[in-house]
Formats: structure tokens, C-alpha cells, sequence
């Protein structure tokens, strides 16, 4: 069994700058990664293998005052597809349908809009409500629970750039109904960095170039190492721009430059549309 195959859990640049008290945000998301080659924990090349998946997303958020610091609180609804996957000449299943939600909380201990700086903490909670079909390979759900601690700075530099830091760390919950349906799946702590170096270039559009690297996570079924992890490392390009006052919307491209113990990503597509009200 392979999870975190079609995250849609992921991060741009000033996401850890919070709107107004009072706003509310409605998010579109979508994601389509692609890969032609797996590899194993010693970054051996399997041959004969490939994975697509694409992963729309619908997440909503209210933004309030508490005790004159920002919070906010989301919940997150995907729906992906994971398709034309095979590991070694070995077709895997194509599942469909809802993911796991994920509801978040986020407030803001550093709130300081005039010197261009913000420091967040996030939480979210993963809850194992999507599609998940015993006994096979791939699924959309993970059927556990996960949860993820955040913390995020961003950071107004001279000559209209700006920089995004964030690191994560990632706690799982076991899968008891994995591999064969009835073997239990464990996984080791995911330790997660962002780094988004931003250039304004204009007081409404940006754009950025990042660097994403996750270490980590190694699954065992049954206590015995599945050969599955989460190490890897991707670069990134973005482009943002209000289009109205209210609505924003982000482009990224990424692909990883390393990876073990898993899909290496060949081209990473990520759309969010927001809309303030």
C-alpha cells in the first residue's frame, strides 16, 4: 500500500499572511502530478513505472480576531483520481472519489503588517472520512488519522522581495486494515520545509521561485519496512495575481530534484482560485 501518492495539502506563497477579521475565503485547488520512474530507499531506478494522479480540492475559511491576534479556521474537501500507475511492469489499481477532509486553525502570535512580517501556526487535522478500499494498492482515502503542525514566517525584504518559510511536522495515526485488508500500517514522523523567495511585482501580481524537501515518514506493514517513505526534494516556480481586488488566483509548476522510497515527480501543476468575502 502507497499513501500521500495524491496530497492536496500543499503550500504557496503568502499563505501565512492572514486577511482581515471578519473575511471569509472560499479556495478552489487543483492539482495533476505525474511521474515516469519509482525509487527504492537505496535510489535505485525501477523500471517500468509510472504515476498520474489529479486532485481538485474545495476548502473553506473565516478569518477573526482573538485578543487582538488573527486566527482562522478552514475545512478542506478533496477529490482526486490516481490512474495509469505501475510499479516495475506491474499495473496498479486506478481509485476515484472523495479524500480525506482536513480541517485547520491557524493563528497568527506575530501580526506586524507594518514592518511586512507575520508568523503563523497552523494545525490540521486529517480525518479518515474518504474513499478506501481494502486490499487495494492505491486509494484516495488513507483511512487514518493525521496530524500536521505548521509554522510559518513571512518576511518583507528590501527592493520589493519577500520570503516564506515554513516547516511542518507530520504524525500519523495506524491503518489497520492495510496491505492484504486485515495488516496494520505504521509510519515514522514526516519533517516538512517550504522556503518561497518572492519579487512584487506590482502591488497586486508576484512572482516567486521555492524549494520543497520532506524527510521521513518510513511505513512498515506489520512491523516489516514496506519500502515506501517520504524523502524528497522539488524545486518550484509560482506566479500570482489579484485579478479583482478580491479574487486571487496562483499558478505552480515543480519537480522534484531527488526522491527515495517512492514516485519521483517529473512535473508537479498546482491552480488555487481565492475569493475574499
Amino acid at each position: 500500500m502507497f499513501t500521500n501518492t495524491a496530497k492536496a495539502i500543499d503550500l504557496l506563497p503568502f499563505d501565512y499572511v492572514p486577511a482581515p477579521a471578519g473575511t471569509n475565503a472560499i479556495l478552489g485547488f487543483n492539482f495533476n502530478n505525474s511521474a515516469d520512474s519509482f525509487k527504492d530507499t537505496s535510489s535505485n531506478r525501477l523500471v517500468e513505472s509510472e504515476f498520474k494522479s489529479h486532485v481538485g480540492a474545495v476548502k473553506i475559511a473565516r478569518y477573526e480576531d482573538l485578543g487582538g491576534l488573527p486566527v482562522a479556521a478552514a475545512l478542506a474537501i478533496p477529490y482526486g483520481r490516481i490512474y495509469d500507475t505501475k510499479i516495475g511492469g506491474v499495473s496498479l489499481n486506478e481509485p476515484e472519489g472523495f479524500g480525506d477532509p482536513v480541517f485547520s486553525f491557524f493563528f497568527w502570535p506575530i501580526n506586524q503588517p507594518e514592518e511586512g512580517r507575520w508568523l503563523g501556526i497552523g494545525n490540521f487535522l486529517t480525518i479518515p472520512m474518504g474513499e478506501y478500499n481494502k486490499g487495494q494498492a492505491l486509494n484516495i482515502g488513507e483511512n487514518r488519522w493525521k496530524h500536521d503542525l505548521q509554522i510559518g514566517l513571512v518576511q518583507s525584504l528590501p527592493g520589493n522581495f519577500t520570503l516564506d518559510l515554513t516547516v511542518d511536522w507530520i504524525n500519523y495515526g495506524s491503518n489497520k486494515s492495510a496491505g492484504t485488508g486485515s495488516q496494520k500500517l505504521t509510519q515514522k514522523h514526516t519533517f516538512e520545509g517550504y522556503a518561497w523567495l518572492s519579487y512584487n511585482i506590482s502591488p497586486t501580481s508576484w512572482l516567486s521561485v521555492g524549494y520543497q524537501a520532506t524527510f521521513g515518514g518510513k511505513q512498515k506493514i506489520d512491523g516489516i519496512f514496506n519500502g515506501t517513505e517520504t524523502k524528497s526534494q522539488q524545486v518550484r516556480v509560482s506566479y500570482g495575481q489579484f485579478i479583482t481586488p478580491t479574487t486571487k488566483l496562483v499558478g505552480m509548476y515543480g519537480r522534484d530534484v531527488s526522491r527515495t522510497g517512492g514516485f519521483e515527480l517529473d512535473h508537479s501543476f498546482q491552480l488555487q482560485i481565492t475569493h475574499l468575502f
